[in-house]
C-alpha cells in the first residue's frame, strides 16, 4: 500500500469556477479517508485528479512519494470503483473479475486463482457463472468491489459506490467495506455526499465545499470542534443549529441576546471578544442534543419555544421549533430554519410552549462569516 498526498491541487474546467481550489491533504499508508461535501463541492473531481481521470491545472499529486504529474492512469497502481458499478454485462462475474488480470497478461490458472480467492473474501464465491443482468444492486456492487480487490493496488478510489443501494443495504454493504478496509490495511479514499457514511466509515474526514478544503479530522474531533458554521451545520443528523445573537452583560455576566429572548453565557469559555462589550454579533451554536427541558427556570437561563412540528423516531423525537430569534442555513443563508431539538420520552405537541435549558459546554461560538471564535 502506499500513502497519497495532494500538494495545492487545484482544476479549472473551461467558461467555469474552479472545480477543485488549492487543495492540500494527506492520506496515510493504510488509512481510509473520507472525502464528503455537498453535490458540486469538487469531491468527485479530486479523485478522479489522484486517478489520473482528469489533467490537474496545477499543484502535485503523489503515491508513495513519487509525483504523478505526468503519470498516465494505467501508470499510477490505483483501482476505481465507482457509483454505477461499470461491469461488462455480457462476462460472467469470473470475467468481470480476472479481466484486469488478464489486461495485465497474468497467466489463465493464476487469473483464476485470484478471482476465486477474492470471490470468498466478499462472499460471492456462487456467483462467479452468473452476469451482472442477473445480481441484486448489492451483489453488483460487491462484484465492483472485487474487480478493484483482484488487482492489489496501492491505493483503493470509490466514489459514492453505494448512492444506488436503497437504505437498509447502504448501511449493510459500508459496514462490510469498512470491515474489509481494517483486514486489508488498504489505503483507501471514499467519496460521498452523505455526511452519515462519512462519519461512520473515516478514520479522517475530510469537508470540502465550493472545491476548498474546510477541516480534516476524526469525525469525533469534526463533531465536537467544527471549524467553522458550514462544517457545524453540514455534519450532524440532524446539524448543529446556528443562531444569529448579540452579546450583551455586565462584568459578571455574558448573554447572548436572541431576537426577545437571551441566555445565559459561561464566561470561561466565552471568546473574548464577547466578554469585551455589548452589541457585538456572533452565531451561537448548539447541537439539537444540546437542550435539557425543564419545567421552570429563570429567565436567563431558559428559552421558551413554540413547537412546529415532531418526529417521532422510535428510540427518540426530533422538535422543530420556532427560533428565538434568527437562525442560519450556511447553505441557504437568506432562509430561517426552525431550531432542531432531540429528545427522548414524551414529546409536546405543536403549538405548545417548550422550556429549554441550553447545555453551556455543548455551545460553540461563531463570527457572522461563518469562521471559529477561538
Amino acid at each position: 500500500m502506499a500513502a497519497v498526498v495532494l500538494e495545492g491541487v487545484r482544476k479549472t474546467f473551461p467558461g467555469e469556477a474552479a472545480a477543485v481550489r488549492d487543495l492540500s491533504l494527506e492520506v496515510a499508508d493504510g488509512e481510509l479517508m473520507v472525502l464528503v461535501g455537498p453535490s458540486g463541492c469538487g469531491k468527485s473531481t479530486a479523485l478522479r485528479l489522484i486517478a489520473g481521470l482528469e489533467a490537474a491545472t496545477g499543484g502535485t499529486v503523489r503515491i508513495d512519494g513519487r509525483a504523478m504529474d505526468q503519470a498516465a492512469p494505467g501508470e499510477r497502481d490505483v483501482a476505481m470503483v465507482f457509483q454505477n458499478y461499470a461491469l461488462y454485462p455480457h462476462m460472467s462475474v469470473r470475467g468481470n473479475l480476472e479481466f484486469p488480470l488478464r489486461m495485465r497478461g497474468a497467466r489463465r490458472a493464476e487469473r483464476r486463482r485470484r478471482a476465486e480467492e477474492t470471490a470468498e473474501l466478499l462472499g460471492i464465491t456462487e456467483l462467479l457463472e452468473r452476469r451482472p443482468p442477473a445480481l441484486s444492486g448489492g451483489q453488483r456492487q460487491r462484484v465492483a468491489m472485487g474487480r478493484a480487490l483482484v488487482r492489489e493496488p496501492a491505493v483503493f478510489l470509490m466514489d459514492e459506490p453505494l448512492s444506488n443501494l436503497d437504505a437498509r443495504l447502504r448501511v449493510r454493504i459500508r459496514g462490510e467495506i469498512a470491515a474489509l478496509q481494517r483486514r486489508l490495511g488498504a489505503t483507501t479514499i471514499y467519496v460521498t455526499h452523505d455526511q452519515a457514511e462519512a462519519m461512520t466509515l473515516g478514520d479522517r474526514v475530510a469537508v470540502l465545499r465550493d472545491g476548498a478544503l474546510q477541516q480534516v479530522d476524526t469525525p469525533a474531533g469534526l463533531y465536537a470542534e467544527p471549524a467553522n458554521a458550514f462544517v457545524a451545520a453540514f455534519l450532524g443528523t440532524p446539524g448543529m443549529n446556528l443562531l444569529r445573537a448579540r452579546s450583551g452583560g455586565r462584568v459578571d455576566a455574558v448573554w447572548a441576546e436572541l431576537g426577545q429572548q437571551r441566555v445565559r453565557l459561561p464566561a470561561e469559555r466565552c471568546p473574548e471578544r464577547l466578554r469585551r462589550g455589548d452589541g457585538v454579533e456572533f452565531l451561537l451554536g448548539i447541537r439539537p442534543e444540546g437542550f435539557r427541558p425543564v419545567r421552570w427556570g429563570s429567565e436567563d437561563d431558559v428559552l421558551r419555544l413554540k413547537v412546529r412540528m415532531r418526529e417521532y423516531l422510535g428510540h427518540e423525537t426530533l422538535l422543530y421549533l420556532e427560533p428565538p430569534g434568527p437562525a442560519l442555513d450556511p447553505e441557504v443563508p437568506e432562509s430561517s430554519p426552525p431550531l432542531v431539538v432531540r429528545i427522548r420520552g414524551e414529546a409536546p405537541p405543536p403549538g405548545e410552549i417548550l422550556q429549554l435549558q441550553p447545555d453551556p459546554r455543548g455551545l460553540r461560538f461563531f463570527a457572522p462569516d461563518g469562521a471559529r471564535l477561538e
